[in-house]
């Protein structure tokens, strides 16, 4: 977002006429205020700009507290009557979406659990309670139950230039699912999670790792023991320095490759992945798209 203000700073000082750039150069030089005429003129000129700059940044104030108002009014356009419709884990932006589908449209919602947090059982129930016909799968059915698919619907926390996406762990298996039986795949965003930064930049990193005790108790290190290793001879029993390691990893993210991705659909309408390095370069300079 610093990145976007930024953006919005620099095109009202280009707009007009560099006039507000000038102003703030002669204060940062020093001037000795002899010409008061000019300092007025100038200080004018920045006290304009500043309005103008607080007002653009108040609109998208607005715009982003009207995100999912405007992705989810796209909801009856991609979800068709008598459809069954598949989505993994719990997201509000998801549920919403659903939801009012729902309003005008009667179809089957296949909900996977999205462990380990299950987040899917949540919201598996509250769609049941506005009345969609929906049930809860383990992650594992994932893969059976998409041949009865025709939507898979899901939830990203960011957007590249070149059409991938960053999303909850477990989306990605659910998208190489629906690949291999050709379901189309919808992700919804707005366009504050569209990103200048991606895979191959050095400041990108999806590598984030959540406690293990989601995944496994800490009582199972018990099990692991200690020792009970070979010896160089190829015996059975103790040996110094042998200690018995458990690695579990429990990531934050998956990465969505575009190839898996059929629409991205954002607060403007939705964009195959191929057009969101088109979007990017109406929201971000040049210079902050550090990537290809």
């Amino acid at each position: 977002m610093c990145r976007r203000v930024l953006h919005i700073i620099r095109e009202e000082a280009a707009g007009d006429g560099g006039k507000a750039g000038n102003a703030a150069s002669d204060a940062m030089d020093g001037s000795d205020g002899s010409d008061d005429e000019d300092n007025s003129v100038r200080g004018g000129a920045m006290r304009a700009f500043k309005a103008e700059v607080i007002e653009v940044i108040g609109e998208l104030i607005d715009e982003l507290e009207s995100v999912n108002a405007h992705i989810v009014q796209h909801a009856l356009e991609h979800v068709s009557p008598s459809s069954v419709v598949l989505t993994s884990g719990g997201s509000d932006i998801v549920e919403a979406f659903l939801r009012e589908a729902n309003r005008k449209r009667k179809f089957q919602c296949i909900v996977a659990e999205g462990a380990p947090g299950l987040t899917g059982h949540q919201m598996a129930r509250a769609l049941a309670e506005k009345g969609v016909e929906t049930t809860a799968v383990a992650d594992a059915s994932v893969f059976a139950m998409m041949s009865r698919a025709n939507l898979v619907v899901l939830s990203a926390c960011g957007v590249f230039a070149n059409g991938g996406i960053l999303a909850p762990a477990g989306h990605h298996t659910v998208a190489l699912a629906a690949k291999a039986h050709s379901v189309p795949v919808v992700f919804l965003a707005g366009l504050h999670e569209l990103s200048p930064l991606g895979p191959g930049d050095e400041a990108f990193d999806t590598d984030d790792l959540l406690s293990p005790a989601d995944v496994i108790d800490y009582t199972a290190l018990a099990d692991c023991g200690v020792g009970g290793g070979r010896d160089d001879g190829g015996n059975e029993g103790d040996v110094d320095g042998d200690v018995a390691s458990l690695s579990v990893a429990n990531p934050a993210y998956d990465y969505v490759g575009p190839e898996l991705v059929t629409l991205v659909l954002t607060d403007v309408g939705g964009q195959v992945p191929a057009f969101v390095k088109q979007l990017l370069s109406e929201i971000y300079d040049p210079a902050d798209r550090t990537f290809g």
